[in-house]
């Protein structure tokens, strides 16, 4: 499982926009995956996660947050900011690039985000993963890979 997590995580650290650079175009990380096959990608599950190359499964992942969940903006640097599913209208939200403080505004599938002039501290800031995203994902790609 792993090993399958880490070809994703590269796949989307490669297209993914972070505040310090754009992310790549998704035939270029396709392409650096397959000249990694055997020596920083197991080859037999990237050759599986290749295969989903024409099928468009791994549309939905790039530039979102999760399915349906399109990235924002930092109102103060304009750094990609990931939102939950699971994120409710008031929520605090913090950009990982600035440490701004931002309230989020959702009604219905419409997202903003409203600077709070504060900074979130570092525990806040910590790095984190989203355990039911990726669990998700593995359960729905693991099947096309094995």
């Amino acid at each position: 499982m792993a090993r399958i997590v880490s070809i994703a995580d590269a796949f989307d650290a490669m297209t993914s926009t972070r505040a310090y650079r754009k992310g790549m175009p998704v035939e270029n990380a396709f392409t650096i995956i397959g000249d990694e096959l055997g020596a920083q990608v197991d080859a037999r599950l990237g050759k599986g996660f290749l295969a989903l190359r024409p099928s468009g499964h791994l549309a939905h992942i790039v530039g979102h947050s999760e399915p349906g969940m399109p990235l924002q903006s930092c109102p103060s640097c304009s750094a990609p900011i990931a939102l939950r599913r699971s994120q409710q209208d008031g929520d605090y939200v913090y950009c990982r690039a600035c440490g701004g403080k931002s309230r989020l505004h959702k009604t219905g599938d419409t997202f903003k985000l409203e600077l709070t002039g504060q900074m979130g501290d570092a525990s806040v800031l910590a790095p984190d993963s989203d355990p039911d995203l990726i669990g998700g994902m593995v359960e729905e790609i693991a099947p096309l890979v094995f």
